[in-house]
């Protein structure tokens, strides 16, 4: 088990907690619900070919983005909500950060803050320096 299986159980957790609650609505939830959870189980079935399972089941992994605030409105109970949305939230800022990591890691930005990583793109790109030769080349080429 590596990190993005241990991600993946975890929303596959969330699925089935929520999965009776979430076909008690109409027909299209139940489809959405059905497709999410098979797809999250077909990246296991497939986890012998990791690149392959991680391209078949992204589509449906995509549905999480209509699911996740959806069970928030299941929820009835307050303190249910509340907790629920602070869990949908630390989600989301973990989420963020590790995209941010990621993004800081294959464009091998110089960064001197270790606990900030910059947000960059093209509008500021001549203040961030790059550890890639390509870049700079690329910066070369087109000024000429």
């Amino acid at each position: 088990l590596d990190f993005k299986s241990l991600g993946r159980i975890f929303f596959l957790l969330i699925g089935f907690f929520n999965y009776d609650a979430y076909l008690n609505q109409d027909y299209k939830s139940k489809c959405i619900i059905n497709v999410y959870m098979l797809s999250l189980i077909f990246y296991f079935y497939m986890k012998f070919s990791e690149i392959t399972a991680a391209r078949l089941s992204v589509y449906g992994f995509f549905l999480s983005i209509i699911i996740l605030p959806n069970i928030f409105y299941i929820y009835k109970d307050k303190l249910r909500k509340r907790i629920y949305l602070a869990c949908l939230i630390i989600l989301c800022v973990l989420y963020f950060n590790k995209e941010l990591y990621a993004m800081q890691q294959q464009s091998e930005l110089i960064n001197t803050n270790t606990i900030i990583i910059p947000y960059t793109n093209i509008f500021k790109k001549e203040e961030y320096m790059f550890i890639k030769k390509y870049r700079y080349l690329r910066k070369h080429y087109y000024n000429k």
